[in-house]
């Protein structure tokens, strides 16, 4: 007996398949929002949106603007935070070599920004931005610097890795907007611009690291000058295909400030066809809507509508249609002169004002002007906090372009109950894997049959694969039945071949065999499911020993074709076997000279004359007409 093992591999890429992540919206997946659900800002201001309501609670902080937090993107528990100038556990305390950043100064719009390191679970790229406002240089020449936390140090609560601190990445004059977009294909980019203009440089982040030469693009020139984008805030929408940046600045030229809406480009970085919707109103923080049709603006005007919050329709593309929409939901915002807004499951925030208390919320952003549902002080922070201008900056996980998905049909050709033993194997070199049951090695052994998937691969959800494994089992056990010199099989089989004394007879191969010598005498038998088997031996010893071949030339079948009467010509008695042409037995005949095949079906079939001792005399064809 033998046992023979198939293995069939079927590919299927699957589309439309996220990991983690949707391909769209990406602010609204389960990663981000646990990612995102605890706020640290202002002064001592630490928010907690993991319950049914945001509840305050403690935080070390204390700048006017410029902040990130992190929490772990399953559970949503606080990892840490920065100013960009020191870095804050989960406890509140700074981290063992967490202070002594370079960066932000404490007034700079978005001037921190935490982004996963791409394929290294539990390490952030930390960026801090030095804008062309800030007085408070650090000591270096650049403008925009990074270094790496990796949570698997301290105990895991969490360090800036000592040789991967301050890092210079660019030192080029920057304005005060910084965000980080999930690209196309299993990476990042983090976006900042230059004052002046609307130059953008986009740093292309994937699991190799930073690209340090950026992508650069320009959006238009509507706005410009020396005042122009010098502080302000930026912000993408849910779908990543269009960018708000605003220009800001107290007691500049009207015309160098407002507000663009341009395009976003997720797969190349590029930024492109600025249309202006705010203009000769200083702009500092922007928000889009979840469905993408209206825009958010906190900015300055001149006279009595002066620090407003206002809402504009952007689902037609026109910059007349767009600046004619405008809806003021907001009037007289004091305690400052600019905030920054945040979109976060589906609400937008601010704060009330600079240094307040409590933030304000636009419940229903989707919704035009007053059905937006805007609330003044909304959330109360702890008693001991207050506000700065901006919130948190948000931070992003990257997507996969398409997820590798794997099918693998696993045929194992059983005999009886055995089941043999079986190791399901992917490939070696990911960073983690999960299989049903819990093993997170690359092989798993199987004892039965069954449905069996692994998860696979690096990073946050990048370039990942799911194989899944259906095994299957097929009983291959061929038995030998015997009809006088005749040899056949219980069960049908899609293919035979017989051996004698474990030797291939050529052209053996139906489902019986009549033996012509002695011999042990087997049967290989190949099922529908391509499972194979030998049976087990059977012996033959009495098969005449002598043959009178010489008396098949006195042998004659006639008439062939016969329609009626087939006659057999021979000097005495004989036994027939009449097969089909695929080896099936038709008929049996003992001691007979004639043989009546009125009634078999028309066709052509296989005779085989014996004599009583069973000595094969003669084989032939006839048809049946």
């Amino acid at each position: 007996m033998n046992t023979k093992y198939l293995l069939t591999i079927l590919y299927a890429l699957i589309y439309n398949i996220s990991i983690g992540y949707g391909q769209s919206n990406y602010n609204q997946t389960t990663t981000f929002l646990k990612s995102n659900s605890v706020w640290m800002f202002g002064n001592r201001a630490g928010l907690d949106f993991n319950g049914t309501l945001p509840t305050a609670g403690p935080c070390s902080l204390n700048i006017s603007e410029g902040t990130a937090s992190v929490a772990d993107p399953i559970s949503g528990k606080l990892l840490f935070y920065s100013d960009g100038k020191k870095c804050w556990d989960a406890n509140h305390k700074v981290m063992p070599n967490g202070d002594s950043l370079w960066g932000n100064s404490g007034s700079i719009t978005q001037g921190v920004c935490i982004v996963p390191v791409i394929g290294d679970t539990g390490k952030y790229y930390l960026f801090s931005l030095t804008g062309i406002a800030d007085f408070d240089p650090p000591p270096s020449s650049g403008n925009l610097f990074y270094s790496i936390v990796d949570m698997r140090l301290n105990g895991n609560t969490g360090d800036v890795i000592a040789s991967r601190k301050n890092r210079v990445l660019s030192r080029a004059a920057l304005s005060e907007g910084m965000i980080a977009v999930p690209g196309n294909d299993c990476d990042i980019w983090l976006l900042t611009h230059e004052f002046q203009n609307p130059v953008f440089y986009a740093y292309h982040i994937t699991e190799r690291g930073i690209d340090s030469i950026p992508v650069v693009s320009t959006a238009g020139t509507q706005l410009q000058g020396i005042f122009a984008y010098v502080t302000g805030g930026m912000a993408i929408s849910p779908s990543r295909t269009q960018l708000a940046i605003c220009s800001h600045f107290i007691g500049s030229d009207p015309a160098m400030t407002g507000a663009l809406l341009c395009r976003f480009d997720p797969s190349t970085g590029v930024v492109s066809g600025g249309i202006l919707v705010q203009s000769n109103a200083t702009s500092y923080g922007a928000c889009f809507s979840p469905d993408e049709t209206k825009l958010y603006i906190q900015g300055n005007d001149a006279g009595p509508r002066k620090r407003n919050l206002s809402q504009y329709d952007i689902s037609t593309l026109d910059s007349t249609v767009i600046v004619s929409s405008r809806v003021y939901l907001r009037d007289n915002i004091g305690g400052g002169n600019s905030l920054l807004l945040k979109l976060y499951n589906g609400k937008i925030y601010s704060p009330s004002s600079a240094n307040s208390a409590t933030l304000d919320c636009i419940h229903d952003p989707n919704l035009p002007g007053a059905g937006c549902n805007y609330q003044q002080q909304a959330i109360l922070l702890s008693s001991s906090a207050k506000s700065s201008s901006t919130l948190p900056n948000d931070v992003v996980f990257p997507f996969q372009k398409q997820p590798d998905v794997k099918f693998v049909d696993t045929l194992v050709c059983t005999t009886g109950d055995i089941f043999p033993n079986i190791i399901l194997s992917v490939p070696t070199g990911f960073g983690s894997y999960q299989w049903d049951n819990g093993d997170i090695d690359s092989k798993r052994p199987i004892d039965r049959p069954g449905t069996y998937w692994v998860y696979y691969g690096n990073g946050e959800g990048c370039h990942q694969h799911a194989d899944t494994f259906v095994v299957r089992t097929s009983d291959v056990t061929p038995l030998i039945t015997i009809n006088e010199f005749e040899l056949s099989t219980t069960m049908d089989y899609k293919q035979y071949q017989w051996l004698l004394n474990g030797v291939e007879i050529a052209g053996a191969t139906n489902r019986t065999y009549r033996v012509q010598q002695n011999g042990d005498y087997s049967v290989i038998v190949t099922n529908e499911m391509n499972c194979s088997d030998t049976s087990a031996l059977y012996k033959v010893d009495n098969v005449a020993v002598k043959r009178p071949a010489y008396l098949a030339n006195k042998i004659a079948l006639y008439p062939n074709p016969s329609r009626d009467i087939l006659y057999i010509q021979y000097t005495g008695p004989v036994n027939v076997a009449i097969n089909s042409m695929e080896g099936r037995s038709i008929a049996r005949y003992h001691n007979c000279s004639e043989i009546n095949v009125r009634d078999f079906p028309l066709g052509t079939y296989v005779i085989t004359v014996s004599d009583q001792d069973a000595t094969i005399l003669y084989v032939e064809r006839f048809v049946k007409w």
